[in-house]
């Protein structure tokens, strides 16, 4: 009989999700931000977030008359549903676990 060898490899790290944010759509509800057709998808837009392995990175036009202090009070209501690094070492470190209330 041969042998048998499984390698399972990635390129980057994950933790189980536990919770979904959509920070387009907060963006898209702010009149003019983006335009959104009618499948939902955004067909323009003046700021926009990205997301990418985890990460997130908002975009905004030049010219766009869009303020930094705009875009974050916009976002404000899902922050306390977002993990920072510095929370995620702690609780990583201290041996806390995710549960479905965390």
């Amino acid at each position: 009989m041969g042998r048998l060898s499984l390698r399972l490899g990635g390129d980057h790290y994950q933790l189980n999700t536990h919770t979904v944010v959509r920070p387009n759509h907060l963006l898209s509800r702010q009149p003019g931000w983006q335009t959104l057709g009618r499948d939902g998808t955004i067909k323009s837009w003046q700021v926009y977030c990205k997301g990418a392995d985890g990460c997130a990175y908002i975009y905004r036009k030049p010219g766009a008359k869009i303020t930094v202090k705009e875009i974050l009070d916009t976002l404000r209501p899902m922050m306390p549903m977002i993990e920072t690094v510095t929370q995620l070492k702690k609780r990583l470190t201290s041996g806390r676990t995710l549960t479905a209330s965390s």
